[in-house]
Protein backbone atom coordinates (compact mmCIF):
# COMPACT_ATOMS: atom_id res chain seq x y z
CA UNK A 1 0.00 0.00 0.00
CA UNK A 2 1.44 3.35 -1.02
CA UNK A 3 2.06 6.00 1.63
CA UNK A 4 2.59 9.18 -0.40
CA UNK A 5 3.28 12.51 1.29
CA UNK A 6 4.27 15.94 -0.08
CA UNK A 7 7.83 17.13 0.56
CA UNK A 8 9.69 20.36 -0.12
CA UNK A 9 12.90 19.70 -2.04
CA UNK A 10 16.08 21.73 -1.41
CA UNK A 11 19.81 21.50 -2.01
CA UNK A 12 22.84 21.67 0.24
CA UNK A 13 26.27 21.57 -1.41
CA UNK A 14 24.83 20.01 -4.55
CA UNK A 15 23.00 17.22 -2.70
CA UNK A 16 19.22 17.08 -2.89
CA UNK A 17 17.24 16.82 0.37
CA UNK A 18 13.54 16.98 1.19
CA UNK A 19 11.57 17.94 4.29
CA UNK A 20 7.98 16.92 5.00
CA UNK A 21 5.72 19.74 3.82
CA UNK A 22 3.39 19.48 6.84
CA UNK A 23 6.22 20.90 9.02
CA UNK A 24 6.80 23.93 6.77
CA UNK A 25 4.91 27.17 7.37
CA UNK A 26 6.68 29.19 4.67
CA UNK A 27 9.88 29.68 2.71
CA UNK A 28 11.67 33.03 2.56
CA UNK A 29 14.81 34.35 0.96
CA UNK A 30 17.24 35.28 3.71
CA UNK A 31 18.50 38.88 3.65
CA UNK A 32 22.25 39.22 4.17
CA UNK A 33 21.51 41.45 7.18
CA UNK A 34 20.06 38.42 9.01
CA UNK A 35 23.44 36.67 9.08
CA UNK A 36 25.49 37.13 12.25
CA UNK A 37 28.88 35.39 11.95
CA UNK A 38 29.71 35.75 15.67
CA UNK A 39 26.92 33.38 16.73
CA UNK A 40 27.63 29.74 17.65
CA UNK A 41 28.52 27.71 14.56
CA UNK A 42 25.12 26.08 14.15
CA UNK A 43 23.30 29.44 14.04
CA UNK A 44 23.44 31.59 10.89
CA UNK A 45 21.54 34.51 12.33
CA UNK A 46 18.14 35.75 13.41
CA UNK A 47 15.02 37.11 11.75
CA UNK A 48 12.03 38.94 13.12
CA UNK A 49 9.07 37.51 11.26
CA UNK A 50 5.61 38.94 12.01
CA UNK A 51 6.61 39.76 15.57
CA UNK A 52 8.31 36.43 16.31
CA UNK A 53 12.03 35.87 16.82
CA UNK A 54 13.15 33.18 14.37
CA UNK A 55 16.56 31.60 14.92
CA UNK A 56 18.22 30.56 11.68
CA UNK A 57 19.85 27.13 11.85
CA UNK A 58 22.78 26.75 9.46
CA UNK A 59 22.03 23.39 7.84
CA UNK A 60 25.49 23.34 6.30
CA UNK A 61 27.08 23.28 9.75
CA UNK A 62 24.43 20.99 11.26
CA UNK A 63 24.96 18.41 8.51
CA UNK A 64 28.76 18.64 8.84
CA UNK A 65 29.16 20.22 5.42
CA UNK A 66 30.32 23.85 5.58
CA UNK A 67 28.95 27.17 6.84
CA UNK A 68 26.40 28.65 4.45
CA UNK A 69 27.65 31.62 2.48
CA UNK A 70 24.65 33.80 1.63
CA UNK A 71 23.73 34.17 -2.04
CA UNK A 72 20.61 35.41 -3.83
CA UNK A 73 19.24 31.83 -3.66
CA UNK A 74 19.88 31.25 0.07
CA UNK A 75 16.54 30.47 1.69
CA UNK A 76 15.09 29.71 5.10
CA UNK A 77 12.54 26.95 5.39
CA UNK A 78 10.40 28.13 8.32
CA UNK A 79 9.40 25.22 10.54
CA UNK A 80 6.60 25.18 13.12
CA UNK A 81 8.34 23.53 16.09
CA UNK A 82 5.06 23.10 17.98
CA UNK A 83 4.31 20.14 15.71
CA UNK A 84 6.95 18.04 17.48
CA UNK A 85 5.94 15.84 20.44
CA UNK A 86 8.10 17.71 22.97
CA UNK A 87 6.94 21.11 21.72
CA UNK A 88 10.23 21.79 19.98
CA UNK A 89 13.16 23.90 21.11
CA UNK A 90 11.55 27.16 20.02
CA UNK A 91 8.28 28.40 18.55
CA UNK A 92 9.53 28.68 14.97
CA UNK A 93 12.85 27.95 13.34
CA UNK A 94 14.41 28.71 9.98
CA UNK A 95 16.45 25.97 8.32
CA UNK A 96 18.93 27.89 6.16
CA UNK A 97 19.72 26.03 2.92
CA UNK A 98 21.56 26.78 -0.31
CA UNK A 99 18.36 26.81 -2.41
CA UNK A 100 14.75 25.62 -2.32
CA UNK A 101 13.38 23.94 -5.42
CA UNK A 102 9.97 22.39 -5.70
CA UNK A 103 7.33 20.20 -4.20
CA UNK A 104 7.65 16.43 -4.67
CA UNK A 105 5.38 13.59 -3.63
CA UNK A 106 7.30 10.73 -2.06
CA UNK A 107 6.06 7.21 -1.43
CA UNK A 108 7.45 6.09 1.93
CA UNK A 109 7.33 2.46 0.86
CA UNK A 110 9.95 3.31 -1.82
CA UNK A 111 12.53 4.67 0.67
CA UNK A 112 15.90 2.97 0.76
CA UNK A 113 18.29 3.08 3.74
CA UNK A 114 20.69 6.03 3.76
CA UNK A 115 24.31 4.93 3.76
CA UNK A 116 26.05 8.23 4.46
CA UNK A 117 26.49 9.50 0.94
CA UNK A 118 29.49 11.23 -0.58
CA UNK A 119 29.31 14.27 1.71
CA UNK A 120 29.52 12.35 4.99
CA UNK A 121 26.12 13.52 6.28
CA UNK A 122 25.23 11.87 9.60
CA UNK A 123 22.77 9.03 8.89
CA UNK A 124 20.69 9.82 12.01
CA UNK A 125 19.40 12.93 10.21
CA UNK A 126 18.38 11.00 7.07
CA UNK A 127 16.08 8.02 7.63
CA UNK A 128 15.93 7.16 3.95
CA UNK A 129 16.58 8.05 0.35
CA UNK A 130 14.33 7.96 -2.68
CA UNK A 131 15.01 8.57 -6.33
CA UNK A 132 13.44 11.40 -8.29
CA UNK A 133 13.83 12.68 -11.84
CA UNK A 134 17.06 14.51 -10.96
CA UNK A 135 18.65 11.71 -8.94
CA UNK A 136 18.63 10.70 -5.27
CA UNK A 137 16.69 12.71 -2.67
CA UNK A 138 17.69 12.35 0.99
CA UNK A 139 14.75 12.69 3.40
CA UNK A 140 15.61 15.02 6.29
CA UNK A 141 14.33 14.07 9.76
CA UNK A 142 13.79 17.50 11.30
CA UNK A 143 13.08 16.05 14.77
CA UNK A 144 16.54 14.43 14.78
CA UNK A 145 18.17 17.66 13.61
CA UNK A 146 16.57 19.51 16.53
CA UNK A 147 17.37 16.83 19.13
CA UNK A 148 21.04 17.73 19.63
CA UNK A 149 22.37 19.46 22.73
CA UNK A 150 23.72 22.27 20.54
CA UNK A 151 20.16 23.34 19.70
CA UNK A 152 18.78 23.71 23.24
CA UNK A 153 19.55 27.42 23.82
CA UNK A 154 18.82 28.56 20.28
CA UNK A 155 15.76 30.74 20.91
CA UNK A 156 17.38 32.35 23.98
CA UNK A 157 20.56 33.17 22.04
CA UNK A 158 18.56 34.44 19.06
CA UNK A 159 16.37 36.71 21.21
CA UNK A 160 19.39 38.12 23.04
CA UNK A 161 21.21 38.83 19.76
CA UNK A 162 18.16 40.40 18.15
CA UNK A 163 17.60 42.68 21.15
CA UNK A 164 21.26 43.70 21.08
CA UNK A 165 20.98 44.71 17.42
CA UNK A 166 18.07 47.09 17.89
Amino acid sequence: MKEVKPYLKFTMRGTCFAVELSLVTEVILVPKSAFMPWLPTYLSGVLRLRGSVVPLLDMGMKLDLARIEPTVKTAAIIIDCARFPDGGVCETLGLVVDAVHDLVHIDHTSLEPFRGGPLGVDARFVPGVTHGDGGPIAILDVASVLAGDDIVNMEEIATRELMGCQ
